[in-house]
């Protein structure tokens, strides 16, 4: 089986899958619409401590109260990693 990595050219910001190094990956410029990921440098902006996942909402990890609306099957949301991780 030919390797992923070779066929695609390895680790890329902007090809919006957050990689080793990134804390984010929202796309190429023109096309990111995350408010919390600088599509230029794949990190976070600001105060931004999660740019992906369900339990984040507006760059912020949920506090409870949203998690029991956010969360699937009464799963509990927990801080998001700093590297973009959903949880």
């Amino acid at each position: 089986m030919p390797e992923v990595k070779v066929l695609y050219g390895g680790q890329k910001c902007g090809n919006g899958y957050v990689e080793e190094g990134e804390e984010c990956d929202c796309g190429e410029l023109e096309e990111c619409i995350n408010p919390c990921c600088n599509a230029t440098t794949c990190t976070l902006k600001g105060d931004a401590v999660c740019a992906h996942g369900q339990c984040c909402q507006d760059c912020q990890t949920s506090s409870l109260s949203d998690t029991l609306s956010l969360a699937p099957f009464n799963e509990i949301c927990r801080p998001c990693p700093k590297n973009g991780a959903e949880n």
